[in-house]
């Protein structure tokens, strides 16, 4: 055993850092020869006790010299195959003097120190098979509120087409003394009006108008120009025949009637005024649902039975509410996915201040009721009563197989919920006009549907469907009177 010193360092440098543990743990010579045999067998081959070659042995080749850097990377000398080695010296601490005596005791082994305890097939777990043990405790989330589910029976509505029919009309309109298309967009409501009626003679009896006026309670955010009393205001103006919408139905022969769907003040009795009150405005939709399914349904129901109750083949239909081009935008944004900022617009003119405090308070509305996406439920969280009737209406007179003349804005939003609800009650709409509102093209252009007029129209009331009432009366009496080449003798254009 060399002395402690130098001789250590250099002992330290010829050590293969692989012996280290066997080094650590091998007890001195005056231990070894009294240590009880190892009865276990070692972990690895770290720990096995590796003999050391005999110096006497001529066939070994003496490590190397004095200085010498040998670790396991340097090339060993030939040693003979089979010889048996010696263990090395155990690597003791430098210390000053003499070595250090022999312990008293024996020094166990590692396997004597850490009892090893066999690891059996089954014990034996996979990343995957520990996966399946530890199971992650499921996320909880909280369930929104459940919305009351709508009672209101949907009118059923035919599909005007008719493959044998519309072939018909297309002839005897491109027979026409005129080229083929020549009279535009009234050959396509001729057309329209002819699968209605089923018939290739169009005819009008008792057209009437009917307008829905509520209060909306968003208007308490100010987003109008003008106060909510206006609502009540107008509609007695409508009572008394002074209304841009009187005028118009008396000129054109239609019978006008005002149905209060819910405004907030309490209306007298008149002839042409049907009581209709839901409440008496809806909730401000900033803060709640503009109103419950049950004032909804009872909305929808009630446009039904005004239509019911009232003769003719034609409806047009008009609104008045201060605050309600918010709940059409809000509508048109929700049903069309459309940012508010462009189907919001300046309403009953709007300054700029006061249409970006509009877009703001319709956002909060929009994100109060984000979680809102089928029609009637928007309809019932943003909309309004005099458009909920309006829905009711139009699906009504659809199903009664009646000419429906949609307004601007307002009623066109209520013509999109209908839509949503029943498809095929836009065979029975004319879009009338299109209005000043930016949202109301939107709205049109969702539904693929052209209007007749764009005039900047931005009253409601009805009198744009009123304005466009002799448009559909002329494209009636072309498809019936007006002469045939073969009747007129008039030649058709030559073929090549």
């Amino acid at each position: 055993m060399p002395a402690p010193g130098p001789a250590c360092a250099q002992l330290a440098c010829n050590v293969n850092l692989q012996q280290l543990p066997a080094l650590l743990f091998t007890p001195p010579p005056e231990a070894r020869s009294t240590a009880p045999p190892h009865t276990h067998q070692p972990l690895n081959a770290m720990t096995q006790q590796k003999p050391t070659p005999d110096p006497s042995n001529s066939d070994v080749v003496a490590s190397a010299p004095s200085g010498a850097h040998d670790d396991s990377r340097a090339q060993p000398g030939p040693v003979r195959t089979g010889m048996p080695l010696e263990p090395l010296q155990p690597l003791h601490p430098p210390t000053t003097g003499t070595a250090l005596p022999a312990p008293a005791t024996p020094v166990p082994s590692v396997a004597a120190l850490v009892p090893v305890t066999p690891i059996t097939a089954p014990e034996l777990t996979t990343p995957a098979q520990l996966l399946q043990k530890v199971k992650p405790t499921p996320l909880v989330r909280a369930k929104p509120p459940a919305v009351p589910t709508s009672t209101f029976v949907l009118p059923v509505i035919e599909s005007v087409s008719n493959v044998r029919l519309e072939h018909k009309l297309r002839q005897k309109m491109d027979q026409k003394t005129k080229p083929v298309g020549a009279l535009g967009q009234l050959e396509d409501l001729a057309l329209q009006m002819g699968l209605i009626q089923c018939t290739d003679v169009v005819s009008f009896q008792s057209p009437q108008i009917v307008v829905f006026a509520a209060d909306h309670g968003i208007a308490a955010e100010g987003v109008s120009a003008y106060p909510q009393s206006v609502t009540a205001q107008m509609v007695a103006n409508m009572l008394a025949g002074g209304a841009a919408v009187n005028v118009l139905a008396r000129q054109h022969g239609f019978t006008l009637r005002v149905v209060d769907a819910g405004v907030a003040s309490a209306l007298p009795e008149h002839p042409a005024l049907i009581h209709q009150k839901i409440a008496f405005g809806t909730a401000n939709m900033c803060r709640e649902a503009a109103m419950t399914t049950a004032q909804m349904d009872a909305a929808l129901q009630a446009g039904v039975d005004v239509v019911r109750r009232l003769p003719g083949n034609v409806m047009a239909f008009g609104e008045m509410g201060i605050g309600n081009t918010s709940s059409a935008a809000l509508l048109v944004t929700r049903l069309t996915r459309t940012p508010i900022r462009d189907s919001a617009g300046r309403g009953t003119g709007l300054t700029d201040d006061q249409l970006g405090h509009k877009r703001k308070m319709l956002m909060i509305a929009s994100l109060h009721h984000r979680r809102v996406f089928e029609p009637l439920d928007v309809l019932a969280a943003m909309g309004g009563f005099e458009i909920a009737m309006m829905v009711g209406a139009m699906l009504q007179a659809a199903s009664e197989r009646r000419l429906v003349l949609v307004d601007g804005f307002i009623a066109s939003a209520a013509a999109l919920v209908a839509h949503r609800l029943v498809p095929e009650v836009q065979h029975y709409m004319v879009f009338c006009h299109r209005s000043a509102e930016h949202g109301h093209r939107i709205l049109l252009k969702h539904l693929k549907a052209r209007a007749l007029l764009d005039l900047d129209l931005r009253l409601g009331e009805g009198t744009g469907a009123l304005l466009a009432w002799p448009l559909v009366q002329s494209a009636a009496r072309l498809m019936s009177e007006m002469a045939s080449f073969a009747s007129a003798g008039v030649s058709q254009k030559e073929t090549a």
